[in-house]
């Protein structure tokens, strides 16, 4: 289901890094309240966070409750990056997902600073 890691991954992926070790203590996970949640299209949402089988918490195999201390593990940010490409390349199917990945994997560092 991992594709390879597009350059756009790689850059995404090696600027979050830093994020990930800020990640907020075992709260929940309230990715969709972030306001750059609303930008990402339906396919991107369900990458990120749904109840079908392809979102991000099925990949790193964080079982609910869904909380930050599983979703936002250092050592996950490969599989985050490649999650976020494969899954995105998978659902979007209209139009170029460049962008999409790119603001999936924005949104995600962003929210683990």
């Amino acid at each position: 289901m991992f594709a390879k890691l597009r350059p756009l991954g790689v850059i995404n992926l090696l600027l979050g890094f830093a994020h990930l070790a800020a990640c907020a203590a075992p709260s929940a996970f309230t990715i969709t309240d972030e306001p750059d949640y609303s930008i990402l299209r339906t396919c991107g949402k369900d990458c990120l966070w749904s109840d079908i089988n392809y979102w991000v918490g099925g990949t790193l195999q964080c079982g609910s409750p869904y909380v930050n201390d599983c979703l936002c593990r250092v050592e996950f940010a490969p599989l985050i990056s490649s999650h976020a490409s494969s899954c995105i390349e998978t659902l979007c199917t209209v139009g170029p997902v460049d962008g999409e990945i790119s603001s999936f994997l924005s949104l995600y560092n962003t929210y683990q600073a």
